[in-house]
């Protein structure tokens, strides 16, 4: 193990105690925003979820977590103005769920729903809701007024606690897009109902809307983080759930856990992304920040080209005098001679046109003389090589001493060269390069 590994793996492990000490591991609880209705940290549902059922007693029942309310209906009775209701984090209605609870509205029923992300068919049902949009903005205050007047108090300020101490946080509110910033809804009064806002923040708008439908009435309401443990524990907490119960008719409440749970066919309306749901998730957002880091790290630490030696090219091993002896005595036991000298000849062309930049095409006087001024071989010795070479080229077979007389004349060329520059083949030459 070397000692950047060593040193990687040990900022590693300072990170990660850094983020268990301060995510608050070592804390008896946990400050996201989980809100589940059954467990006990501060921004679950348990108390307010044991509230209800306490509020209601023997008028309260509920649809299971793997139930759909469309196929629970029945236990729904809008001439009693029942009461369908929902709370939790993001609200997963299909189609005909959704159909399922419009006409309960429509006939006389009642519908509360708070969350933060809601079906997109439930929007898409209402006419009047096709242009609402659920937004959301960071205080670490939020400040609701409730509109009726007999609403007391009116006005609840919810502090957004971590630690319990006050820290920005998302808080969310209904824009019907037609004003920017708007705090009313325009009420309208046709075939598909009105709405009116039942409470609202001075700065973000309005929180909790009302939708009249026929006999009946569908609430919505944006933050559910509201009825959270944390703030049923204060005195606060409990009055502002007071008040708000006080706005729905009936005296019989249906729950519906299974709204709760993602479904293929119920996309849900609101912003949010990749970043806003890790970040919901404590183990997550810790889990991200690693990943950063670790990432960070290994660019600073191991991110760089490494340079690595640069293998040596062995000559091959046939490259050596025995290997041209070995060829040789092929050759000569094969009676080759013909071959041989083919092969003596281009070889020597090929010197030529590597030594000299000179080609050898129709062996004229001219090229002879060119190949003379930059060799420096006599002509005559030059005339005698090209008259040899033409008189055994078309020769399909050679005696030794023919062979002998083809190596001679050849040999004499390359040691009349040698003698004027030298055995390297140097730059001795007098004329320019061709």
């Amino acid at each position: 193990m070397t000692k950047r590994t060593i040193l990687i793996a040990v900022l590693l492990l300072v990170f990660a105690g850094f983020l268990w000490y301060f995510s608050g591991n070592g804390n008896k609880y946990k400050w996201s925003r989980t809100l589940r209705l059954e467990e006990n940290e501060p921004y679950d549902l348990s108390v307010f979820y044991k509230t209800i059922k306490a509020e209601y007693h023997s008028q309260f029942d509920e649809i299971k977590d793997n139930e759909s309310f469309a196929d629970n209906s029945k236990d729904l009775n809008p001439g009693n103005s029942d009461i369908y209701m929902f709370v939790g984090k993001n609200c997963y209605l299909t189609q005909n769920e959704v159909a399922t609870l419009k006409d309960h509205v429509f006939n006389g029923g009642t519908a509360f729903i708070s969350a933060e992300r809601m079906s997109e068919s439930l929007f898409d049902a209402f006419p009047i809701l096709e242009k609402v949009q659920i937004e959301d903005m960071m205080f670490d205050s939020f400040v609701v007024a409730f509109r009726h007047p007999e609403a007391s108090p009116k006005k609840f300020t919810f502090l957004n606690y971590y630690r319990l101490k006050p820290e920005n946080g998302n808080w969310f509110t209904f824009h019907s897009g037609n004003i920017k910033s708007d705090t009313v809804f325009e009420n309208r009064d046709d075939d598909f109902g009105n709405l009116a806002v039942v409470s609202s923040n001075a700065v973000g708008g309005a929180d909790f809307i009302c939708l009249y439908y026929g006999s009946g009435k569908l609430f919505l309401h944006a933050n559910p983080t509201m009825f959270s443990n944390v703030y049923q524990t204060f005195p606060y907490g409990r009055q502002y759930l007071a008040v708000l119960l006080r706005h729905l008719p009936g005296n019989r409440v249906v729950f519906d856990r299974g709204a709760g749970f993602p479904k293929k066919d119920a996309e849900a309306r609101g912003h949010t992304n990749l970043l806003e749901f890790i970040k919901s998730e404590a183990s997550l957002w810790y889990a991200w920040q690693l990943l950063l880091v670790s990432v960070g790290l290994f660019l600073i630490f191991a991110g760089r080209r490494k340079q690595r030696n640069i293998p040596v090219i062995e000559p091959p091993r046939n490259h050596t005098m025995g290997f041209v002896d070995a060829i040789g005595r092929f050759y000569k036991s094969e009676r080759q001679n013909a071959l041989v000298f083919q092969r003596e000849w281009a070889q020597f062309l090929s010197f030529l046109q590597y030594q000299f930049r000179i080609r050898l095409r129709s062996l004229q006087e001219d090229e002879l003389k060119k190949l003379s001024e930059k060799s420096g071989v006599a002509l005559n010795t030059i005339n005698n090589l090209v008259r040899i070479y033409e008189k055994y080229a078309q020769n399909g077979e050679l005696s030794a001493a023919e062979l002998m007389e083809t190596n001679k004349a050849i040999g004499r060329f390359y040691e009349e060269y040698r003698n004027n520059y030298g055995k390297s083949g140097n730059t001795k030459r007098t004329a320019k390069p061709a």
